[in-house]
């Protein structure tokens, strides 16, 4: 994958041999394995849960299944989606108990339907979707959920009520950062001017313009 170096030029338009460099990292998801295979990954240079609960059998084992080796492998920083439809705030809760906030990330599971007004829409060359009020998106005359339409910045927002903001921030911002090798205070210097806290309490970014 690719990974912005923000370094020289942080958040402004650059040619891409400045702005770009190689990151290789690699990531277990949506796979039904075992403790076996999993600790396998880790000694060969998993460094993360990709959407961690996502893309599971409906009916697994209630003792050898993916989820408990998974948690309990401290090789392996979680990743979660955390937009109120793909986890329970059980399970989020249970994640950052099991894991702990240095090793746990928020990611989003936007897909190109983030932005249009809810309702019926096309996607990736053909599937038909619905877009619900409440940005779940599921396949068209199918109970199926196929993702959501929230950005990071709403999933950060939705995890307000859920943990203290020291733990929102470092697992939103602090931690996927030096995932990738990037300086928080660089990142900061830049953005933290376009955010701004809304009266309902959630951030929003005030120049989106500026961020690219």
């Amino acid at each position: 994958m690719q990974g912005q170096d923000c370094a020289a030029h942080p958040c402004r338009r650059s040619s891409r041999s400045d702005r770009t460099r190689q990151l290789r990292l690699a990531s277990w998801s949506y796979r039904v394995s075992g403790p076996v295979e999993i600790r396998h990954l880790v000694r060969v240079g998993a460094k993360m849960l990709t959407h961690f609960g996502n893309g599971i059998p409906l009916m697994i084992n209630r003792q050898h299944n993916p989820i408990k080796p998974a948690l309990v492998e401290d090789g392996l920083i979680a990743s979660i989606i955390t937009d109120g439809h793909h986890l329970t705030n059980d399970v989020i809760k249970a994640v950052l108990r099991v894991k702990g906030d240095d090793v746990t990330i928020v990611v989003s599971d936007m897909t190109s339907v983030t932005g249009p007004k809810p309702g019926q829409h096309t996607i990736y060359g053909g599937v038909r979707i619905t877009l619900e009020s409440n940005n779940a998106v599921f396949l068209e005359d199918e109970e199926w959920f196929a993702g959501s339409a929230m950005t990071a910045l709403q999933c950060a927002n939705y995890l307000q009520e859920l943990v203290e903001m020291g733990v929102l921030q470092k697992i939103c911002f602090y931690n996927p950062l030096r995932l990738l090798g990037l300086d928080p205070k660089t990142i900061l210097t830049n953005v933290a001017p376009m955010l701004t806290v809304s009266r309902s309490g959630s951030l929003e970014i005030i120049d989106y313009e500026d961020l690219y």
